[in-house]
């Protein structure tokens, strides 16, 4: 786990940064995920978060938090950026692989196409092989009796594609 704040993967974003992403979301807008966005709309209206304690996993950019504060729910997110918003709250890698039966517990884990990428190293993790099978471990472990984990990951051969 790298927390350097220089890396380039590093961003931090702004209470209005986040504001225009909320805004983008009541008007049910799709980032670049497409549709994986359209179907967490859908998830969301299965699947209410109003009221509920959540998880991001590997969010690069805060659509996603975005996506759950506009749906009224508490959010953390698991990463290396700063976020500045109500109801959203940053947790480092190392901070979160404290023991899980010390760790907080979440209603739901939120994951797009994050895991994939876990010990490749690319974004200042260590490489590791096994690390996306921990990661999902971990984070299954943080889910309280009952929640849910939203979760997209690619489909098709396993691979692995270095930067292009």
């Amino acid at each position: 786990d790298s927390t350097d704040k220089s890396a380039t993967s590093y961003k931090s974003y702004s209470a209005s940064a986040i504001s225009g992403y909320v805004s983008s979301v009541l008007a049910r807008s799709t980032r670049y995920y497409g549709d994986t966005d359209t179907w967490m709309y859908e998830a969301l209206s299965a699947f209410p978060v109003r009221g509920m304690k959540g998880l991001i996993v590997g969010s690069n950019v805060p659509w996603y938090e975005a996506m759950c504060v506009a749906h009224g729910a508490d959010c953390t997110t698991l990463e290396y950026n700063d976020l500045d918003y109500e109801g959203l709250h940053t947790v480092t890698v190392s901070e979160f692989a404290e023991p899980e039966d010390e760790g907080e517990r979440y209603d739901f884990v939120w994951s797009i196409s994050s895991f994939e990428h876990d010990g490749l190293g690319r974004y200042g993790d260590p490489l590791d092989p096994d690390a996306d099978i921990e990661a999902m471990r971990l984070c299954r472990g943080r889910i309280r009796e009952g929640g849910k984990m939203f979760l997209s990951v690619p489909v098709g051969l396993d691979e692995v594609v270095w930067n292009e």
